[in-house]
């Protein structure tokens, strides 16, 4: 029987202090001993990815009849055992369905454990890239004018034969599967890419601090669509010192769970009857706006094609024992140098920042490491906190981004325990894609094609934290260079490199207590000028715990398209004498803790002012003084990442998957 699963198994062997070794050697036999017909195979990173390279490229042409290289995501899958086929699947229907799966719907498992000098990231960039190429290839085949939800059965049946799901699996630490998440996120963005050059602006390098942030900001909206419906969904097996992504229950606690599940997702791809129920939920799943119009809406609601739609009459599916997240994957983009980083847990600045590097160096002590990850976040949290001093942050807030309108029984909604169809058949996946990447260029195309309050709608390029200034002007107001714009060499001007203003004269108001903080983040003119905060850690969780342990967002739900926002401003004996609220998550009731929700702002450290004057300031800005840059650090997932400022925001779903549990 032809293969229609894949699962690409990658092992950080290392992780807290070889649990992530344990668990492989565990995983690996429960798969040998549960699915007999699998083929199993285990490899080194390096041997991975001489493979990948050593690969055929493909010339393969797209929809709009230019070429780009794609590398056959099956030219990793060779069958090398034999086996022996069911004669119909009548003769097997009547079968017990687990002794089916152990005998004859077989899948192979690549399992892949990470080096000392290949990262996570880079062994899963390579992989997605491979295989959402693959897909993409697929998918380029379909004609633009097929549509598969109105035409007929036929053609459903022509462009969505099932093809190897590739799911993607992370034995490892919270680290770990932050370094899977912006691989498989930076994989998908460029196998798109690389496959349709001419659909998209600009280079997928490009430098974001030389070019105009409104470019940078559709960019954003098209990387959203593109994970949207190309990310491969992924499992998650914990075996890290603290695992504090674990503890939301999306994951495999251990590999009995894990066959569990497997077993589920083979039984939906080889399943005619699940086949069946794809195409009822493809021909159901008809968006609003399919002609493409510019009409959208704004807000937390607007996201509802990421989330849980619960009017879907759970009778009408059928369940395989596991459960599909739609679980948001966020992203960080800092102006100073133009990097992105994506991540799956929290973010933050402050404290916690001193507290993981204390992390590491307890690491380092092998009588320390092993006391285990909750109570040595502990140890170095203390020590943090008796040279804690609160500091200034500025935040401002900022508009969600616009989002298609869906109705209810929209295809990308979990559906109970089943895969989305666009996971299981490419042309759907497009199909959905295309839709979406017409409804985005109509209404960039239309006259307010920026959201209310959007400070770019006023010269508030955030994106970028350096600009150019023409000296030869009368006007000090600064200016961008845009992408495409004439470059320092050719110009005939000449320019000084210099602070965005936005970031310099930029208007403030301070805030003292949580409940004026709340009251200007939830006033209609949040967006116009920083708001100003005193704080020892600022979180943004995506997830609910971080450090071992510590409920820092207590309200945070990682499918609701929002980031929980949490802010401290303890002294050091504050902090102490509270220290085990935060694991606990009744810090919320601290006078000096401040919670809220939102799916995009601007953090940065408050300048110093020093009294220079200045002239002719732009709309919003504070005339008179001229600030002093302060450098703070951020976070994400436990690994330090650059300094502040950052722009955070919720980028696109990813499916996780899970077993089903009885509550």
């Amino acid at each position: 029987m032809a293969n229609k699963l894949h699962i690409w198994l990658v092992v950080h062997d290392g992780s807290g202090q070889g649990k992530g070794k344990s668990m492989r050697l565990r995983v690996v036999k429960a798969l040998q001993n549960n699915f007999r017909d699998a083929v199993i195979r285990q490899r080194t990173a390096s041997e991975v990815l001489q493979q990948i390279v050593r690969a055929p490229t493909n010339e393969v042409e797209n929809a709009k009849g230019t070429y780009g290289p794609l590398k056959n995501a099956s030219e990793l899958s060779i069958n090398t055992s034999t086996r022996n086929e069911p004669a119909s699947l009548e003769d097997t229907a009547c079968k017990d369905e687990v002794d089916t799966l152990a005998h004859s719907e077989c899948f192979t498992v690549d399992v892949v454990t990470t080096e000392a000098a290949i990262r996570g990231k880079q062994l899963v960039e390579k992989l997605a890239k491979m295989v959402v190429g693959t897909f993409l290839h697929e998918g380029s085949c379909i004609p633009k004018n097929v549509d598969m939800e109105r035409n007929s059965q036929e053609n459903r049946n022509r462009y969505s034969v099932p093809k190897p799901l590739h799911v993607f699996a992370f034995i490892g630490g919270d680290g770990s599967l932050s370094d899977a998440v912006n691989g498989l996120c930076f994989g998908t963005l460029d196998a798109y890419r690389q496959a349709f050059p001419s659909e998209h602006t600009g280079d997928s390098d490009v430098s974001y601090t030389t070019s105009s942030s409104n470019e940078y900001y559709w960019r954003t909206l098209e990387d959203r669509a593109i994970l949207r419906h190309f990310l491969p969904p992924v499992i998650y097996l914990p075996a890290g010192t603290g695992s504090d992504f674990a503890r939301l229950g999306l994951c495999c606690h251990n590999e009995k769970e894990l066959v569990s599940v497997l077993r589920g997702i083979s039984m939906q791809v080889t399943s005619p009857a699940a086949s069946q129920a794809t195409c009822n939920l493809e021909s159901q799943s008809t968006p609003s706006n399919s002609a493409g119009t510019a009409a959208c809406s704004f807000g937390s609601d607007s996201i509802c094609s990421n989330r849980m739609n619960t009017s879907i009459p759970r009778d009408n599916l059928t369940s395989y024992g596991f459960v599909a997240h739609n679980v948001d994957v966020c992203r960080m983009t800092f102006p100073r140098t133009g990097n992105t980083y994506f991540f799956i847990n929290e973010c933050s600045c402050g404290m916690s920042c001193d507290v993981i590097s204390r992390c590491e160096k307890l690491k380092g002590m092998k009588m320390i490491s092993r006391i285990g990850g909750s109570l040595m976040f502990g140890i170095a949290a203390v020590g943090s906190a008796i040279r804690m001093k609160p500091m200034n942050y500025r935040i401002m807030p900022l508009p969600p981004a616009p989002s298609m309108c869906r109705r209810e029984g929209d295809l990308y909604t979990p559906a109970g325990g089943q895969l989305h169809p666009h996971h299981l058949s490419a042309a759907m996946a497009f199909h959905g894609f295309r839709q979406e990447s017409v409804w985005l260029s109509c209404y960039r195309r239309s006259k307010d094609m920026l959201p209310p309050n959007e400070p770019l709608r006023v010269g508030a390029d955030y994106y970028a934290y350096e600009c150019r200034r023409e000296e030869s002007a009368s006007s000090t107001l600064y200016k961008v260079e845009e992408q495409m714009g004439v470059s320092s060499d050719d110009s005939s001007c000449d320019f000084e490199c210099t602070t965005n203003p936005f970031y310099v004269n930029w208007s403030s108001r301070r805030a003292s207590t949580s409940e004026q903080i709340l009251s200007s983040i939830n006033s209609g003119d949040a967006s116009k000028s920083w708001l100003s905060i005193t704080s020892s850690t600022i979180v943004f969780g995506n997830g609910r715990w971080f450090g071992g342990g510590m409920q820092v967002a207590p309200h945070a739900d990682p499918t609701d398209g929002l980031l929980s926002i949490t802010n401290w401003s303890a002294s050091t004996l504050q902090f102490a004498s509270r220290l085990p609220t935060l694991y606990s998550g009744r810090h919320q009731d601290w006078s000096c803790s401040t919670m809220w929700k939102a799916g995009r702002c601007i953090i940065d450290a408050e300048p110093t002012p020093t009294p220079t004057p200045t002239s002719d300031a732009p709309y919003g800005s504070s005339v008179g003084r001229r600030k002093r840059d302060v450098n703070v650090w951020v976070e994400a997932d436990g690994e330090l990442r650059e300094r502040l400022p950052a722009i955070v925001e919720v980028s696109a779903p990813i499916t996780v998957i899970a077993p089903l549990r009885n509550k």
